[in-house]
């Protein structure tokens, strides 16, 4: 299998300090957050279970030009040039990426593009999620991490918006997992038990993907939606696992007023 990226990675956390000093290319007026699925490894107790990517997702709490993209790229580029890595930087139609060049695995550090239309739209939200952000510190450097409820809540949107344009057949344990977590139900969910039923799911990823390329699109469409379902469970799994073992709290009814709201979005 190709190489993949956890927080055992020297590489890996590297590019993660990296990142969070590239936000001086915004000059004291936007904060990088990381997201999604590094934010829950940076989250997560234990390190034996971290799930492998190869990218790197941030936000900013402000609007961004294509000037400022521009900018950020050449500034985080610039940075890794400096330690030895060649990459490619600049503009896509999502944001700006960094990407790493003569990897095994190529590793890319993604930076979301946040117009005027869509920040205004969402600007609550977004401040409510940096009210929450947790710090953590990878090689001497802060790094500004979605809180645990927003992970949730955004890879609970994300599983709605698959689902509605793509239905995913899940099992009953599964229908059942995701009733509770919408219900913040916490304290019933065995997420071990879980995240183990998932995680050669998980690790089969690339294959399964190249075994079902020659099928009809639609089917390879639904293929790899199922996937992303899937692992965006395990992904709750383990941040609902990780908040008990380190006697962090959900809150109940701020996280099923801010669901509700995600999901009317």
């Amino acid at each position: 299998m190709d190489k993949r990226y956890t927080l055992n990675d020297t590489l890996f956390k590297y590019s993660l300090a990296k990142s969070s000093e590239s936000e001086e290319a915004f000059e004291g007026k936007g904060r990088i957050m990381v997201v999604g699925g590094v934010a829950t490894q940076l989250i997560s107790y234990n390190k034996d279970l971290l799930r492998p990517t190869t990218d790197i997702d941030l936000i900013i709490d402000k609007s961004v030009s294509k000037t400022e993209r521009r900018k950020w790229a050449e500034c985080l580029g610039q940075k890794i040039e400096k330690e030895g890595y060649p990459v490619n930087y600049g503009l896509n139609r999502y944001g700006a990426e960094v990407n790493f060049a003569n990897l095994e695995r190529n590793l890319v550090i993604h930076l979301n593009y946040l117009g005027s239309g869509f920040f205004e739209r969402f600007r609550k939200k977004i401040e409510r999620e940096y009210e929450r952000a947790e710090i953590y510190n990878i090689l001497d450097t802060k790094i500004r991490c979605q809180s645990p409820m927003d992970i949730i809540i955004n890879k609970l949107r994300r599983i709605e918006i698959l689902d509605k344009f793509n239905k995913i057949e899940l099992d009953s344990y599964k229908k059942y997992f995701l009733s509770l977590v919408k219900d913040a139900q916490f304290d019933d969910i065995d997420t071990e038990e879980l995240s183990d039923m998932l995680v050669e799911n998980i690790i089969d990823r690339n294959q399964t993907i190249e075994d079902i390329s020659r099928e009809s699109f639609d089917l390879v469409k639904k293929r790899i939606d199922q996937y992303k379902i899937y692992k965006d469970i395990y992904d709750i799994s383990l941040i609902i696992e990780s908040c008990r073992k380190k006697n962090m709290e959900i809150p109940s009814k701020t996280f099923r007023k801010d669901l509700k709201d995600a999901l009317r979005e």
